[in-house]
């Protein structure tokens, strides 16, 4: 419940005194891994992660793909590989059992969709100079792209693909085809990852698609209030928003640098605070609403 309530912090608090009590409950280990994914504490998660996987080796995809995203290059391709054989294996006894349309297939289907963009999305990244890289792209996606062509963050990573292969305008067209499919949900347990949800709104700003970016970063804060670069990917959405979001724009970079001063600074991401520091020093004075209202009689 504190989870779902945004309450990161406390969530973490009570998933530390459930792993002191139960150090080999993998469902436990993998929970709070995802718990400390959505907090920015991804050396905390690999080291539950890397628990979980010790302990059960043959057993739940989820933290294969979690770990893949904690690593680089060739480690994450062969955590995303295992995830995706475990998914095809799960998939083939529901259907070897007659049960290819249950819920639970069709929910794992559409997580190998998942999976499968992820991987592609690596060769656009850490994989981008190995040979044939977009090559793998193109077919993993286009595999991906069969099992699930209505899911957010296939479309998504299609939107990534055709940015690096300079289409922009259809880039734009599937990345709000992607947000479209999500943003009026009202039930956020139906909402993409926040990953996603970040990635999406990144490019979202990257692209001129302002509304939208910031539509995406607002949601965000409401799931998340301890993610700074949110707050920070806020305020510069605010501010290229337009002078009346000037203020807002404040705020959102003055929250991400209390979030930032609260954390060690051995653990602050390098150089965040004071890009925070810059962005704001840059709006110039603010005036409050008192003296708006003054301004507008």
């Amino acid at each position: 419940e504190l989870q779902a309530a945004g309450e990161l912090a406390a969530a973490s608090s009570f998933y530390t005194r459930a792993v002191e009590m139960e150090p080999n409950n993998t469902a436990v280990l993998d929970d709070f891994a995802q718990l400390l994914l959505d907090c920015e504490q991804p050396q905390s998660a690999i080291a539950l992660l890397a628990r979980s996987i010790e302990l059960a080796p043959d057993e739940s995809h989820g933290k294969f793909m979690n770990m893949a995203q904690l690593l680089q290059g060739a480690d994450a391709l062969e955590c995303f590989r295992k995830g995706i054989q475990l998914m095809r294996r799960d998939l083939q006894k529901a259907e070897a059992a007659g049960q290819a349309a249950s819920e639970a297939a069709l929910s794992l289907r559409k997580q190998l969709a998942v999976g499968l963009s992820s991987t592609a999305e690596l060769f656009m990244t850490d994989l981008c100079f190995e040979e044939n890289a977009e090559a793998e792209c193109v077919a993993i996606l286009g595999e991906a792209m069969q099992i699930d062509p209505a899911e957010p963050q296939v479309l998504l990573v299609h939107a990534q693909l055709l940015l690096v292969q300079q289409k922009e305008e259809e880039a734009v067209a599937s990345l709000i085809k992607s947000h479209d499919l999500w943003k009026d949900l009202e039930d956020e347990a139906k909402w993409p990852s926040f990953h996603v949800q970040k990635t999406s709104a990144k490019l979202m700003f990257e692209t001129g698609q302002t509304e939208r970016a910031v539509q995406i970063f607002e949601n965000m804060t409401l799931v998340n209030k301890d993610d700074s670069e949110t707050w920070y990917l806020l305020g510069l959405s605010y501010v290229r928003a337009g002078e009346e979001w000037k203020r807002d724009a404040a705020e959102s970079f003055k929250t991400a640098q209390q979030i930032l001063e609260s954390v060690p600074e051995e653990e602050r991401p390098e150089g965040a605070l004071e890009q925070v520091q810059e962005a704001l020093a840059a709006l110039g004075p603010v005036p409050d609403e008192d003296q708006d209202e003054e301004m507008a009689d």
